[in-house]
This record gives structure tokens, C-alpha cells and sequence, in this order.
């Protein structure tokens, strides 16, 4: 069974960051590979500040998974490899994309099976202590 948030959470993370209407910051286009139980996927989202403030991404959490790490694509040479990354730095007014071949989230040793249509809660937390909560439609 798929652990499931409604999109209300993504609401009230961007609340947490005080905005009015729109949320000044939220998650946009979050999604996971399917997983069997103890096997590994990848998270993927874009991260939209359009906050005054610099954000400072320190972890994501994904509840479906035993641990999940940030990592980064880097050239190595000719090579493209990816190492884990403890932080990543959003200045106001961009956008952080996680996407296959690029910036991810490695989620491993699933505690639950994730299929096509399933949806899976994220959590982001900020060196500021803040939190942002968003919703992961699972597909291929």
C-alpha cells in the first residue's frame, strides 16, 4: 500500500514560508520511478523560489523509503557521475530542477511498493528549519 498525501499538503508547506495568495515557495512537478519494496528509485521535482529570501535546501525526505540522499550530476572528465550533496543553494526569484540525468533524489530501500498512479509524500527541509511538504505522482 502506497502511503498517499492529498495536494492540501502542498498548500500548507507553502504557507509555512508566509505568502498570501500563491505560495512564494513551492514544489512543482514532483514524481518517483516505480519501486518494489527494498529496491531503490529516484525522486525528481523543481523546487520555484520566487521568494526575496536565498533558500538553502538540506534534505529530502521520503516517508515510502528507509533513506533518501540528495545527489548531483558532475562532469568527472568526460564522464557524467553523481555524488551526494548536502545542500543545495536557491536564490531568490529561480527555480532548482531534480530531473534523470541531472540533480535527484536517490530514494532507497523502499518500505512500501510503488506503482504507476500511486502517489507518495515529500518532505524538503531548509537550513532555516523551515519545511515544505508536496505530493509525488509515481510513473515510468
Amino acid at each position: 500500500m502506497a502511503l498517499r498525501f492529498g495536494a492540501g499538503a502542498l498548500l500548507l508547506g507553502g504557507l509555512a514560508f508566509g505568502c498570501a495568495r500563491e505560495p512564494q515557495v513551492r514544489v512543482e512537478d514532483a514524481w518517483m520511478r516505480p519501486v518494489a519494496v527494498s529496491q531503490t528509485t529516484a525522486a525528481y521535482f523543481t523546487l520555484v523560489n520566487d521568494s526575496p529570501d536565498t533558500l538553502v535546501l538540506v534534505k529530502v525526505d521520503v516517508p515510502a523509503v528507509e533513506m533518501a540522499m540528495m545527489h548531483e550530476t558532475v562532469h568527472v572528465g568526460a564522464m557524467l557521475s553523481m555524488r551526494e550533496a548536502d545542500r543545495f543553494v536557491v536564490v531568490p526569484h529561480t527555480k532548482l530542477r531534480f530531473s534523470p540525468g541531472g540533480n535527484h533524489v536517490m530514494a532507497m530501500q523502499a518500505l512500501v511498493g510503488l506503482a504507476e498512479g500511486d502517489t507518495t509524500g515529500m518532505e524538503l527541509r531548509f537550513a532555516d528549519g523551515k519545511r515544505l511538504h508536496a505530493t509525488a505522482r509515481v510513473h515510468s
